[in-house]
């Protein structure tokens, strides 16, 4: 019997964590977002978003499309969702072109995380990335998360490390 007890302990304390962290990162994102469109509105530059807005599985937008938007595996019915590799979209824009680029849960995703980001670098006079925290549930639960990414310094350096639930390839 009390075994049972303190199971439903456990698993409900991690429930509310979880959904305390989802809550947490979502009101960054947005927070982000907001600067990184207010940014690129100021430099009369469009704002890039890399990473579509459909918050997959959820059904709600976690946030706007950016007057440009690419992704790596965007939605069919997503007619304004490009699909562009983000590790190589230096070579599809031009140096300089946006005012902002907003990246959202796409880093811990890509092959090469600091290609991506140096790629953007290029594009984009600034560059604003949301990323699940290490510490977080999500960062490495989800399957697909080929890293854990600790941080980005203050010079654009990715710090980072493999994701050992990683199930890819």
């Amino acid at each position: 019997m009390w075994g049972w007890v303190v199971v439903s302990v456990i698993a409900g304390t991690c429930l509310a964590v979880h959904c305390l962290q989802t809550w947490v990162m979502e009101g960054e994102r947005q927070d982000l977002y907001v600067v990184a469109r207010r940014v690129a509105d100021q430099s009369e530059k469009p704002l890039l978003v890399v990473g579509a807005p459909q918050a997959r599985g959820q059904g709600f937008p976690s946030y706007p499309h950016g007057d440009v938007t690419i992704d790596i595996d965007p939605r069919p019915e997503d007619l304004k969702t490009l699909k562009v590799d983000v590790e190589v979209a230096d070579s599809f824009f031009v140096p300089g072109q946006f005012g902002a680029a907003f990246m959202s849960h796409v880093l811990e995703h890509v092959e090469r995380p600091q290609r991506a980001l140096d790629a953007l670098m290029v594009i984009a006079d600034r560059v604003f990335v949301a990323y699940p925290q290490s510490e977080s549930f999500w960062a490495y639960c989800v399957s697909d998360h080929r890293w854990i990414i600790d941080g980005i310094s203050p010079e654009g350096r990715v710090q980072c490390h493999r994701n050992p639930l990683y199930v890819g390839g």
